[in-house]
C-alpha cells in the first residue's frame, strides 16, 4: 500500500483468514506452500501455486494516500490541483459524495488545504477484519483476556429494553451526532461482572460430536480433535449460525426460514465488503452476482473487476456463506439461501479505508439492498461518516461487526448511528444464549447480537491448514496440528525429532541443533518452552497436549524462528514412541489443502453476517421497507437475553423479524 499516514491494527491479532483453525490430516504433498500475513512463500514447485493478489497501485516514493472531500462543484479544480502537485487520484467517490482518494506529497496536501476547495483531508487508515480463532478462547499456560461474564437482567431492565425497542432507531442529521456512544442505552441497565482472572491451564473438556452434521460437512472428528471446545461452551450439538442442508433449520436463528413457502431472501442483493469470494464454491456459485469482465472495479486493492477471494485467505467466502449459502442439497444453508451476494474486495492483510469507501460507493451505485462489513477500527473519520450517511440515504441497510477486543471502546464503522452494530454470544441455544462470547466487544453502542462461536462456514477451496508428517517406518502417519500464535513462514522437512520433555528449564547448548523439539504441555508457558528449545538449536517445535484432544495455544509476544505447532495427546504419544525407537523424522509446517470447503470459525465477523442475512429476509418479505424500518424491526423483535450494555436489543430472531415485516 506504500506509506500510510495513520495505521490502525498494528497491535491486533491476526485476521481469521490467515489463522484458520480447522486442521485435518492429509496425504503428504511434494509441493508445500507456507503462509504468513500478507506474504506468500513458495517451496518445491512454485508453478503449483496461484499468485497472491497484492495491493495496488503502489504509493509513489515521498507520497502517502489521503482521503479528500471537496466542496460541491470543485471536482475538476481539485483534480487539476492534484495533478499539478505531482499526485494521482486512485479512487473517485463522486457517485456517493464529493470525494476522492489521492496519493500526495506533504507539500501537495498543504497546497490542497490552503486552496479553499476542500472540506476535509484525512490520511488513509487500515482497519482489521473481525474474526478470531479458538486460539483466543482456549487459553492455556499463557494468560488470555478472560470472557466478560454473563450479565444479570432485572425486571426493570427488561422493561426499559422493551421501551427502547418500541421507539424509533437513532436518526442522523450531522457528523457531530453520527456516532454512537459507549454508554448504556438505558440508565437502568446494569452489568454484573465476574472477577477477571486469566484462564488456568488444565484439561480441555471434550465435547461429544453432534448427532448429525450437514450433508457434505467433514466428519464428526472436526468437532473434537480438530477444533476442540472452549471453556465457555455448554452445548456441542447445535449448528449455530447456519442450518444443515436438509431443509430443516435446527436453531432459533434460521428457523423457520426453510419451511415450505417461507421467505428465503429472494430478490435481495447483499453487498459483502471483505476479502472477496470464491466464485466457484458449490454452495455460493448460484447466488453470486458475477461481475468479472464487466470492466467496473470491484476489487479495490488491485483495481480489478473481479473480486475473487485470495486463495490463501477465505474470510470473505466464509462471511458470504453465513448470509446466503444455497439450499442445494450439499454443504450448508445460509440464513437467506435465495439472496444474491455481490462481493467487493476491500481487505487483504488489512482493510484500507480508501478501499472500503470505494466499495461502499460502488455497492451504492450497484443498488444493493444490504451491506455487510465484518471489519473495523477504533476511530471514526469524517470521510467515512460521509460515506456511511450517503449509503444510508440510498436506503441501504448497513450491518457491521462490533469487534473482538472484549472492550467497550466504540469501533467503526459499527459505531455510526446508521449502522447496525452486532456483538456475539456463545450461541442461540438456551444454555449459552445469554453468555457473551469471550472476545466480543460490548457497550451501549452495540445494537444486537448473533451467535459468534464455532459457526460452520464455507471456505475457499485451496485455503491452508497446518499439519505434519511422521515419516518413521513402519509407523509413518499423517498428523493434524494447530499453529501456535506467531508461528512464522517455514517448512521443515525430513528432520530428526528429539523428545525434549517439558522444556521448562534451559536445555544443553547444541543438544537440539538442526532438530525438531517434541515437548509436553504443562508446568510453564509455551513461550518459555519454545525459547528454551530454540536456544538449544531446535529448528521447529511441537507441543503435545497433556489431555485428550488438541488445543490452540499462544506464544504471547515471543516470535519463534521456526514453525511451532500443537498436537493432540494421542498423536504426541505416538510420536514419542517413534522417537524412543530411534530415527524418527518429521515434516512440520503449513501446507496447502485442496479438499476442505467448510470449517468452523468464530468472531463477530460471523455474528454480523448472521444479522445481515436476517436483514435480507426482512427486505425480501417486504421490499417497501426503509432501511430505518428494517433496523427497527430487527432490534424490536430480538430476543432479550441480558443487559443492553452487553447484548444490545438481544439475540436476532429471524422468524419474529420476518413476521413483523409482513405488509
Amino acid at each position: 500500500m506504500g506509506d500510510i499516514v495513520e495505521v490502525y491494527g498494528q497491535n491486533t491479532r491476526k485476521e481469521e483468514g490467515l489463522s484458520m483453525k480447522l486442521s485435518k490430516a492429509g496425504t503428504r504433498r511434494a509441493s508445500k506452500i507456507a503462509l504468513t500475513i500478507g506474504v506468500l512463500a513458495l517451496a518445491a514447485s512454485p508453478a503449483l501455486a496461484a499468485p497472491k493478489k497484492t495491493v495496488g497501485p503502489p504509493v509513489a516514493a515521498g507520497q502517502s494516500r489521503y482521503l479528500v472531500e471537496y466542496n460541491p462543484g470543485n471536482k475538476q479544480a481539485i483534480s487539476n490541483l492534484v495533478a499539478a502537485q505531482g499526485g494521482s487520484i486512485v479512487y473517485d467517490y463522486s457517485s456517493l459524495f464529493n470525494g476522492l482518494a489521492a496519493d500526495l506529497s506533504d507539500a501537495g496536501v498543504k497546497t490542497l488545504r490552503q486552496s479553499g476547495l476542500t472540506k476535509t483531508i484525512e490520511g488513509d487508515i487500515i482497519l482489521t477484519l473481525h474474526g478470531v480463532t479458538e486460539k483466543r478462547n482456549v487459553a492455556r499456560e499463557d494468560a488470555f483476556v478472560p470472557r466478560q461474564s454473563k450479565a444479570s437482567t432485572s425486571t426493570s431492565e427488561r422493561a426499559a429494553k422493551s421501551s427502547v425497542q418500541s421507539s424509533p432507531a437513532k436518526s442522523v442529521s450531522s457528523s457531530a451526532s453520527l456516532s454512537k456512544t459507549a454508554s448504556a442505552s438505558s440508565s437502568t441497565a446494569t452489568t454484573t461482572t465476574e472477577s477477571a482472572t486469566p484462564y488456568e491451564d488444565g484439561a480441555m473438556p471434550q465435547a461429544a460430536a453432534p448427532a448429525s452434521l450437514p450433508a457434505g460437512f467433514p466428519g464428526p472428528s472436526i468437532f473434537t480433535e480438530f477444533v476442540g471446545w472452549d471453556r465457555d461452551r455448554a452445548q456441542s450439538d447445535a449448528v449455530w449460525s447456519i442450518a444443515p442442508n436438509n431443509g430443516l433449520a435446527d436453531n432459533g436463528i434460521a428457523s423457520p426460514v426453510l419451511a415450505p413457502g417461507s421467505v428465503t431472501g429472494a430478490g435481495v442483493v447483499v453487498g459483502v465488503l471483505d476479502t472477496g469470494i470464491d466464485y466457484d464454491h458449490p454452495d455460493l456459485v448460484a447466488n453470486i452476482v458475477n461481475d468479472c469482465g464487466s470492466g467496473v472495479v470491484r476489487d479495490f486493492l488491485t483495481l480489478d473487476d473481479c473480486a475473487a477471494d485470495d486463495t490463501f485467505n477465505g474470510h470473505g467466502t466464509s462471511v458470504a456463506s453465513v448470509i446466503a449459502s444455497a439450499a442445494n442439497g450439499i454443504g450448508l444453508v445460509g440464513n437467506a439461501p435465495n439472496a444474491q451476494i455481490r462481493p467487493y474486495r476491500v481487505c487483504d492483510g488489512g482493510c484500507p479505508l480508501s478501499a472500503i469507501i470505494g466499495g461502499i460507493a460502488q455497492a451504492t451505485a450497484d443498488g444493493v439492498d444490504v451491506i455487510n462489513m465484518s471489519f473495523g477500527g477504533g476511530a471514526g473519520k469524517n470521510f467515512e461518516a460521509s460515506a456511511i450517511q450517503a449509503a444510508a440515504a440510498a436506503n441501504i441497510v448497513l450491518v457491521a461487526s462490533a469487534g473482538n477486543e472484549t472492550s467497550q471502546k466504540v469501533h467503526f464503522p459499527a459505531g455510526y448511528g446508521q449502522v447496525l452494530s452486532v456483538g456475539a454470544t456463545n450461541g442461540p441455544t438456551p444454555a449459552v444464549m445469554d453468555q457473551p462470547a469471550s472476545f466480543t466487544n460490548f457497550g451501549g453502542w452495540v445494537d444486537i447480537t448473533g451467535p459468534g462461536v464455532n459457526n460452520p462456514t464455507a471456505t475457499c477451496t485451496g485455503c491452508v491448514t497446518e499439519g505434519f508428517v511422521d515419516e518413521l517406518t513402519p509407523n509413518a502417519a499423517n498428523f493434524a496440528a494447530n499453529e501456535m500464535t506467531n508461528s512464522p513462514i517455514a517448512i521443515v522437512s525430513n528432520t530428526a525429532v528429539v523428545n525434549a520433555g517439558l522444556a521448562c528449564t534451559p536445555l544443553a547448548a547444541g543438544s537440539l541443533t538442526g532438530k525438531i523439539a517434541l515437548m509436553q504441555r504443562g508446568a510453564c508457558a509455551f513461550a518459555l518452552k519454545a525459547a528454551n528449545a530454540e536456544a538449544a538449536g531446535a529448528v521447529a517445535t511441537i507441543i503435545s497436549n497433556n489431555a485428550p484432544g488438541n488445543f490452540f495455544g499462544t506464544l504471547g509476544t515471543y516470535v519463534p524462528a521456526g514453525p511451532s505447532v500443537s498436537i493432540s495427546q494421542a498423536d504426541g504419544a505416538t510420536l514419542a514412541a517413534d522417537v524412543a525407537l530411534g530415527g524418527a523424522t518429521a515434516d512440520v509446517g503449513i501446507r496447502r489443502r485442496n479438499d476442505i470447503e467448510y470449517w468452523l470459525i468464530s468472531g463477530t465477523s460471523f455474528s454480523g453476517p448472521t444479522v445481515a442475512g436476517v436483514a435480507a429476509l426482512v427486505r425480501s418479505a417486504n421490499p417497501n421497507l426503509t432501511e430505518l424500518e428494517v433496523r427497527n424491526i430487527l432490534t424490536s423483535t430480538a430476543q432479550p437475553i441480558g443487559s443492553q450494555n452487553v447484548f444490545g436489543a438481544g439475540m436476532v430472531n429471524a422468524a419474529a423479524a420476518v413476521q413483523a415485516a409482513q405488509p
